[in-house]
């Protein structure tokens, strides 16, 4: 799939979980050590992207740490997914917002503007 077709894999938490606000994803990889984490918070939202990309039509394959292909994942943030179709590249989607939201209308003409007496 990497070699293939790169801009239909990813990898981490947040890049896998903006693919699933895109309705994208059509394979979903994760290993089990996530859902044994020390932090009730961190399971909670795995268990939620879960459940979402299942409600989404996705299908979610989950592999054991103690296999190989476990680890692998693991090694790479433990989630991934597989999408049904492309997606832009997400750190240029997140840089073009935040150039777009310095570039919104900041001028604080009210503030600066003296009080008439």
């Amino acid at each position: 799939m990497i070699d293939t077709n790169p801009d239909k894999a990813y990898y981490g938490y947040n890049h896998v979980q903006k693919a699933n606000e895109e309705l994208a994803i059509d394979i979903l990889l994760v290993t089990d050590e996530l859902f044994r984490n020390s932090h009730v918070t961190t399971r909670k939202k795995y268990v939620d992207l879960v459940e979402s990309v299942q409600n989404n039509g996705g299908k979610v394959y989950i592999f054991s740490s103690l296999h190989v292909s476990g680890t692998q994942l693991q090694q790479v943030s433990g989630v991934a997914a597989i999408l049904r179709y492309p997606l832009p590249d997400i750190d240029q989607l997140e840089t073009d917002a935040i150039y777009h939201s310095s570039d919104g209308d900041d001028t604080d003409d009210d503030i600066n503007s003296p009080n008439p007496s």
